[in-house]
């Protein structure tokens, strides 16, 4: 069977599902696995908190899980990257790279001490540069 296609059958066995939530389970085990780390683990606030978000993650996997088994889906994941994603990151990047200055140069209030037109400009600059790529 294709990857694109559409199983029709009634349902869908658990093994087959299973496949797609490797990754997802994993990243949960990770969270909970990190959630031993002397630094967390001596907050039990922090601890607590990533086993929450672990038990929640598990629970909605689960959820998901049990309902792709009964319920056939198109289970591919489709890539389209368009030239808005490239301007949107360099847009971020630009910004966290000014801030980053900003703060390297000991200012601790980046907000109140930049000028406004300073940020125009460069991100005026960052513009140009998107453009002429």
């Amino acid at each position: 069977m294709n990857s694109t296609q559409v199983d029709t059958s009634p349902a869908l066995r658990l093994s087959q599902v299973v496949g797609s939530f490797k990754l997802p389970m994993a990243l949960t085990l990770a969270i909970f696995v990190l959630s031993f780390a002397p630094r967390i683990a001596s907050n039990s606030t922090l601890m607590y908190s990533f086993w929450g978000a672990s038990l929640v993650l598990l629970l909605w996997q689960g959820f998901m899980l049990i309902h792709l088994a009964r319920r056939p889906a198109l289970k591919d994941f489709s890539r389209a990257v368009y030239s808005q994603h490239y301007v949107q990151a360099m847009v971020q990047f630009s910004v966290y790279h000014l801030l980053g200055l900003l703060l390297a140069t000991g200012l601790r209030s980046p907000l109140a001490a930049c000028r406004a037109s300073d940020v125009c400009l460069y991100l005026r600059h960052v513009a140009r540069v998107v453009a002429a790529s």
